[in-house]
C-alpha cells in the first residue's frame, strides 16, 4: 500500500524459470541418483527378500524334514534367481518410463519383459534344484513332472516381476518426488537471490536521484546552504556506497538511523522550520537488524507528499521499538492523506520497492502496513527480530 507516484521507463523483468519447470528435467536414472538413494534402494531391495527366504526355508525344512542348512540351499534355489535377475529389472524400471499417451507400449514392453524374466527365473531354478547336491533327500522323489514344476516356476515368476516393476516405480517416484522438491527449493533460492540483487540495484539510483533533486533545488534557494548539505551528501553517499560493495541486505538499526538523521539534516537546510522531526528510538532497537534503506524511504514519502507541498510544512514522527519477537519502525506526518484506491493502484518505487524486499528477505514473517485518512498517513514496517551483522562489522563509513 503505498502513496501514489509516478516512475517512467520501467522495463519489465523477465520471468524466472520456476522451480517446478526445473524439476520437470530433473533426470530419472539411477546413475544421476545421489549416492544416498541408491544405497537407500539396495538396501531396501534386499531386505524385501528376507521373509520370502525365510518363508522358503521354513516350508522345506517341515515339508522334507531336513536340517536347516539344508533347507537354506533349497530355499536359495527357489529366491536367489529372481533376486539376481530383479537387479536388471530395476534399471530397466528407470528406462520404460510410464506415458498416459503411450500406456499401450508401455505395458507391451513390461508384458514382453516379464515373460523373459519369468522364463529365466524358472530355467535357473530348475536347473540350480537338479544339479544343487544340497537339496532335500525328497526333493526328487517328488511325483511331479519337470514340466510343471517349471510352469509353477513361471506363474511365479511372472507374480514376482509384478511385484518388483510394483515396488521399483513406487521408490522412483519418492525419489523422484524428492528430487523435484530439492530442485524447486534451488531455483527458489536463486529466484530470490536474483530478485534481491536486482532490487539492490534500484535503491541507491532511486535515493541518489531524489537527493541530487533535493540539492539542485537547494541550490538555487540558497546556495550557502547548499555547501553544508554537500557535506550531508557526502556521507550520505559513503554510507550507500558501502552497502553497495558490502552486498548485505541487512544493517544495525544504528546505522540506518544515522543514515536517515543525515537525510533529515540535508532536507532540514532546504526545508528549514517547516520541517519538524519528533523521535521516540528505544535504544534496544538499534543493536537489531533492519533491511538497509528501509528508514529512509519512509521519511522521504512523508517529506515529499505532506511537508514539502505545504507552504506551513508539518510534523513527522519517527518510531522504533522491539519485542521478543519482532522490531517495529513506524513514519507518521500530519498530511493530507492518501486515497485508498490510488495507494493500491500505485506502482511508483519508494514503498513498493522497501515491500518487495521485505517480501523477498522475511516472506510472511515481514509486513508492511499503511493506514491514512484526512489527518495524516501511517506507514508501520515489521520484521523478525535478528542480531544484524555485528558493531564492528557495521560501523557507519
Amino acid at each position: 500500500m503505498l502513496r501514489p507516484t509516478v516512475r517512467s521507463g520501467d522495463r519489465q523483468a523477465k520471468q524466472p524459470v520456476s522451480g517446478a519447470r526445473i524439476a520437470a528435467f530433473v533426470p530419472y536414472t539411477f546413475g544421476t541418483m545421489p549416492s544416498r538413494s541408491r544405497r537407500w534402494i539396495r538396501t531396501l531391495y534386499v531386505l524385501a527378500w528376507m521373509p520370502l527366504l525365510v518363508l522358503y526355508t521354513l516350508v522345506y525344512s517341515a515339508e522334507y524334514d531336513v536340517p536347516l542348512y539344508k533347507a537354506l540351499m533349497g530355499a536359495l534355489s527357489h529366491v536367489a534367481p529372481p533376486a539376481i535377475l530383479g537387479v536388471g529389472v530395476i534399471r530397466l524400471c528407470a528406462v520404460i518410463q510410464w506415458s498416459s499417451k503411450h500406456w499401450v507400449r508401455f505395458f507391451a514392453k513390461h508384458l514382453g519383459v516379464g515373460l523373459i524374466f519369468a522364463g529365466l527365473n524358472a530355467t535357473v531354478a530348475i536347473a540350480f534344484m537338479l544339479v544343487s547336491p544340497f537339496q532335500p533327500e525328497h526333493a526328487s522323489q517328488a511325483e511331479v513332472s519337470i514340466w510343471v514344476a517349471f510352469t509353477g516356476q513361471l506363474f511365479m515368476g511372472l507374480l514376482l516381476y509384478c511385484m518388483l516393476v510394483g515396488f521399483t516405480y513406487a521408490a522412483l517416484g519418492e525419489i523422484r518426488t524428492r528430487q523435484q522438491a530439492a530442485a524447486a527449493a534451488r531455483a527458489e533460492a536463486l529466484r530470490v537471490e536474483a530478485e534481491l540483487k536486482a532490487l539492490r540495484a534500484q535503491v541507491n539510483p532511486h535515493f541518489l536521484f531524489n537527493t541530487l533533486h533535493s540539492l539542485l533545488a537547494l541550490v538555487r534557494s540558497d546556495p550557502r546552504a547548499a555547501e553544508d548539505a554537500l557535506e550531508q551528501f557526502g556521507d550520505l553517499m559513503r554510507y550507500a556506497l558501502r552497502v553497495q560493495q558490502e552486498g548485505g541486505d541487512e544493517v544495525l538499526l544504528a546505522e540506518e538511523w544515522a543514515f536517515a538523521q543525515d537525510y533529515l539534516a540535508l532536507e532540514k537546510l532546504r526545508l528549514g522550520d517547516r520541517l519538524k522531526i519528533h523521535t521516540d528510538i528505544d535504544d534496544a532497537a538499534l543493536a537489531h537488524g533492519v533491511p538497509s534503506f528501509s528508514l529512509q524511504p519512509l521519511l522521504e514519502n512523508s517529506i515529499g507528499h505532506a511537508i514539502a507541498p505545504r507552504a506551513a510544512g508539518g510534523n513527522i514522527w519517527v518510531r522504533a521499538s522491539v519485542d521478543e519477537r519482532r522490531l517495529l519502525l513506524e513514519v507518521r506526518d500530519d498530511g493530507k492523506g492518501a486515497d485508498e484506491a490510488a495507494i493500491e493502484a500505485s506502482a511508483g518505487t519508494g514503498l513498493s520497492l522497501l515491500r518487495r524486499r521485505l517480501e523477498a528477505l522475511y516472506g510472511d514473517a515481514a509486513s508492511l502496513t499503511t493506514t491514512t485518512d484526512d489527518t495524516g498517513f501511517t506507514v508501520i514496517v515489521e520484521v523478525p527480530v535478528s542480531a544484524g551483522p555485528s558493531p564492528d562489522e557495521g560501523h557507519h563509513a
